[in-house]
């Protein structure tokens, strides 16, 4: 067995703490003095990063003492993370403002879906594994980041979404700078996250995110309260994903729930998302370019699956939301 370690607040860093809070807007104002809202959330979280960059979890992985398990059962449980991830990602491609999210964002998505390689793949996991397999903060972050997808609200979402993406550039990049042992089980891990290809899926993210902020601003008639209301409600989002992040890690410590035996179908079920994007692909093994049909069709699928996910588990959407995404 594995003792699980105490989970107690580590004392704050110095150098990665604003002295005292400062007021944002949404947009960079012309003398260049207020900061972009992803950058103003990200300080305003270090508390809950520094959680996940001192915890346990990631002292141990940066020592090479984690215990496989432990790694192994985070793993499990990320791999199932990352599938709803991935919908909530084809949700906001169904909405992007341009092309170009459009097909960065559900590009994102399919990687999501085989972010650990093969050996780990999520290809054949359904629903009721998640409901079986997935342990409570894996259900809860989720639920966190599919209820923003359903609500429309896309500030709201890329800021559910921006803490994972932005948390492991930020932590595996530490790790990295601070140097890895190269007998270091888990230093293929951390270079994997320390990557430059991180860091500019990091910048794509964050730039999304403040689009999305500069336009609510600029289209909203109720003036500076009502953004001031809404940069607080992105902050408690992003504050929640962000604690989340750390209770994630640390619940590798924690023993998984046992597989359950699926039940057999009673008939014939249509075709997942991945399936029907990996039937596509399949359709240009000889590695010619993928028709733009494929990105259409994983994003509004992706779209369906958010909507069609929480209309089972929470009551049915409300009925624009519905029909906007279907």
């Amino acid at each position: 067995t594995v003792e699980t370690p105490p989970t107690s607040r580590v004392p704050k860093r110095t150098l990665i703490h604003p002295p005292a809070p400062r007021p944002v807007m949404f947009l960079l104002s012309t003398a260049g003095v207020a900061a972009s809202l992803s950058e103003w959330l990200f300080e305003q979280t270090q508390v809950e990063v520094d959680l996940s960059l001192h915890g346990a979890f990631i002292t141990q992985m940066a020592n090479g003492s984690l215990p496989q398990e432990v790694f192994q059962t985070y793993l499990g449980q990320d791999n199932l993370y990352l599938r709803e991830y991935a919908r909530v990602f084809d949700s906001l491609a169904s909405s992007a403002r341009d092309d170009e999210e459009f097909m960065w964002l559900t590009s994102s998505a399919l990687s999501y879906l085989q972010e650990h390689g093969s050996t780990h793949s999520r290809r054949n996991i359904t629903d009721a594994d998640f409901e079986n397999l997935a342990m409570p903060v894996t259900k809860r972050y989720t639920s966190l980041q599919l209820d923003a997808a359903a609500k429309g609200d896309r500030l709201m979402t890329f800021a559910s979404v921006l803490p994972c993406q932005k948390l492991y550039d930020f932590v595996f990049s530490t790790l990295q700078e601070q140097g890895v042992a190269e007998d270091n089980p888990y230093k293929e891990f951390i270079q994997q996250y320390a990557a430059d290809e991180v860091k500019e899926s990091t910048r794509k993210l964050s730039a999304y995110l403040d689009k999305e902020a500069a336009l609510v601003d600029s289209v909203d008639p109720a003036g500076s309260h009502h953004n001031e209301e809404r940069k607080q409600e992105a902050l408690r989002v992003y504050r929640e994903a962000m604690d989340l992040e750390a209770a994630f890690f640390q619940q590798g410590f924690n023993k998984p729930p046992p597989p359950v035996e699926s039940k057999a179908p009673e008939a014939a079920a249509e075709p997942t998302h991945e399936q029907t994007v990996e039937a596509v692909v399949d359709e240009d093994d000889d590695g010619g370019s993928v028709d733009v049909s494929v990105w259409i069709v994983a994003g509004l699928v992706g779209a369906a699956a958010v909507v069609g996910r929480l209309a089972a588990k929470r009551g049915p959407a409300p009925r624009a939301l519905r029909d906007s995404l279907l």
